[in-house]
């Protein structure tokens, strides 16, 4: 039984690996690097948002306790539940514009993989 580690090792050489398996593997690695990028973008934005999102709930907080009556206190809650959810939705759609992309990316990495499996 050969040792796993000789396999990788011969997966190395060009010359021991056949063409076809040379391209599902750039395919595969292509597909892998879009697919990280594509996270690494989602992440990014998520991470933003939640670090703008906590800054605004500081503020309010600071405001909240600044009220000098419950008028003035229910007026900030209604003022903050609607920034809230004009910051969630805003962030929704951004969110769902970056999995567009990144399925719009996926379907193009999809069809080099394929042009070139069937190039050749």
């Amino acid at each position: 039984m050969p040792n796993v580690a000789t396999t990788f090792i011969r997966l190395d050489h060009a010359d021991v690996v056949p063409d076809n398996a040379q391209r599902s593997l750039g395919a595969i690695s292509a597909s892998l690097s879009s697919w990280l990028q594509d996270t690494g973008r989602m992440q990014s934005e998520a991470v933003r948002f939640f670090n703008a999102r906590i800054e605004r709930d500081a503020t309010y907080l600071t405001r909240l306790a600044r009220c000098r009556s419950p008028w003035e206190f229910v007026t900030l809650q209604v003022e903050l539940f609607g920034a809230l959810a004009a910051d969630y939705m805003g962030e929704g759609q951004a969110q769902l514009s970056l999995l567009r992309d990144a399925a719009q990316h996926g379907l193009d990495q999809s069809a080099k993989a394929a042009a070139a499996a069937t190039a050749h």
